[in-house]
Formats: structure tokens, sequence, C-alpha cells
């Protein structure tokens, strides 16, 4: 079994309830390690500053796919996985062969187009 170590992004399209968005971060840090003695190993998490998308780090068995996430979220949201699926988007950073240098590339590059929702900005 190929270990998959890379960078995804999810956005909710709907917009959630503070409550709401504790259980999605919950259920995002659940797809992979919460600990392991290997630190680049955890599953990294950061929230956009709206909190309706979230980047996410992941060292798993295989490649990560929005089935799994949609499936994830809909258990710790109580509501069916065609909603989540309706009111999402799932992106994986590179192909299936890329890297996790090749994927954080990716990530890096999606950041830097998109800092108005994910950077705060400077106050000086």
């Amino acid at each position: 079994m190929a270990i998959w170590h890379g960078y995804a992004v999810i956005e909710i399209t709907t917009p959630l309830t503070n409550p709401q968005k504790v259980k999605v971060r919950d259920a995002i840090l659940e797809l992979g390690l919460q600990t392991d003695s290997r630190p680049e190993r955890i599953t990294q998490f950061r929230a956009s500053l709206d909190k309706q998308s979230a980047l996410l780090e992941v060292y798993i068995p295989a490649r990560i796919t929005k089935a799994q996430v949609v499936t994830k979220l809909a258990n710790q949201l109580g509501i069916s996985e065609i909603t989540v699926s309706d009111n999402s988007t799932f992106t994986i950073f590179g192909d299936l062969n890329a890297s996790w240098q090749e994927s954080g590339d990716f990530c890096r590059a999606f950041l830097a187009t998109e800092k108005e929702f994910w950077e705060e900005p400077d106050l000086v």
C-alpha cells in the first residue's frame, strides 16, 4: 500500500455556524494521523479567514478523495453525504504521482493567488 503525503483544500459553500465549523475542523483532523513519532506525519489544518475553507496536509495510506472527506464531514455534522457533497468543493494539489514537495508547491501557489481569503491584511 502506497503512502500519500500531500496537500488539499476543502471549501464548504453553504454558511456554517461556529459549532459546525469546529465539527468540520475535527472531522478533517481525523482524516490522518493525530500523533506520530515523526511530527511531519501529523495532520495539519489551516482555516481560511472566514472559516468556510480549510487547507490540510495529510499523511495517509492512500491518496485522499472527496468521498472520504464528504463521508467524514456528513457523519460529524449529522447531515446527508449528498448535502455535504452538493455544498462543497475538494481540491488535491498535484497529480496522482506528485511528491509531497510538489503538492506543497501547488498549495503555496494557490495561497499566493488567494491571499485575501487566507492572510490577514498588513496594518502597516
